[in-house]
């Protein structure tokens, strides 16, 4: 069997255990697309298992050990409870005004840290997963595309600006205490002991 995802869409394909099955033509009839490469599934026997009711999503993140995962959708975060991965159950959402782009969790402390686009970076308390608290955020110049956490520091990816560094020490005050410029857009960052990794678009990886 195969689990096809998208999103958090789940569904189950199942493959005939019939020996003299034959490749089913899909709905509109096109022979010659995916079912003709591999006949072996059948497109049109499936089952629906589960899924979750939001927009676009961008960001996801997950706390194994409470079984929640967090999912950017549009300016939201959706908390699922996924003790069931067939019934994910909502247990709150994070409302904010910006796109959320990029989530990091930090499960030790319980927070969640929000890439929030124009709003820059957001911090929040989810240690009640049903009642998340705001704490604090700190605005960017122009847009957090990815945000990672490492010590008392959130590591920002800031569009056409490159790298910011935010001491979060502090959560309900964040603080930007320095910069790195990338020459192209900025999507993603990751840090890896004393380096910075960000994804710059067409300038390729860039090592601060």
């Amino acid at each position: 069997m195969v689990y096809i995802f998208l999103g958090l869409l789940l569904s189950l394909v199942t493959s005939p255990v019939n020996p003299g099955y034959s490749p089913v033509t899909s709905v509109d009839n096109y022979t010659n697309g995916w079912q003709t490469y591999y006949p072996e599934y059948d497109s049109l026997n499936f089952e629906f298992i589960g899924n979750w009711p939001y927009g676009s999503s961008k960001g996801i993140s997950a706390d194994s050990s409470r079984n929640l995962v967090f999912c950017g959708s549009g300016g939201a975060v959706v908390i699922l409870d996924i003790s069931d991965p067939a019934n994910p159950q909502k247990l709150s959402d994070i409302r904010t005004c910006g796109y959320i782009n990029d989530l990091f969790y930090d499960p030790i402390y319980q927070k969640l840290y929000l890439a929030a686009n124009n709003l820059g970076l957001e911090i929040w308390d989810v240690s009640d997963s049903a009642n998340p608290l705001f704490l604090g955020s700190c605005n960017i110049p122009d847009q957090a595309e990815g945000v990672y956490v490492w010590g008392n520091y959130a590591y920002v990816a800031d569009s056409y600006e490159g790298l910011k560094i935010i001491d979060i020490s502090t959560p309900s005050n964040p603080v930007e205490i320095g910069s790195c410029y990338t020459p192209d857009y900025a999507w993603e960052v990751i840090v890896v002991d004393s380096y910075a990794y960000v994804a710059d678009d067409n300038s390729g990886l860039r090592i601060i």
